[in-house]
């Protein structure tokens, strides 16, 4: 992926992206994830599968939406 690219996207984005990148680069792939294992788990054993939040919650929470959605950035060094 480009730079020119990833610079119109939010930074907690790029991070993300980034990071997902770099694992691919060690062999690790996002579809390995316990989501995905464990929802093939749940449909080979003819379970139902309901989603917690949708996709608009998540996409908000990353990309910057509602205080009340967005996660907390925690204590960051150097910032009072």
């Amino acid at each position: 992926m480009s730079w020119e690219r990833l610079e119109t996207l939010p930074p907690m984005m790029i991070a993300t992206t980034l990071a997902v990148l770099d694992a691919r680069w060690v062999g690790l792939d996002p579809s390995y994830g316990s989501e995905h294992v464990l929802a093939g788990f749940a449909k080979a054993a003819g379970k139902d599968i309901a989603m917690l939040e949708t996709v608009a919650v998540q996409r908000r929470a990353i990309m910057g939406g509602s205080p009340a959605v967005a996660p907390s950035p925690g204590p960051h060094p150097g910032r009072p």
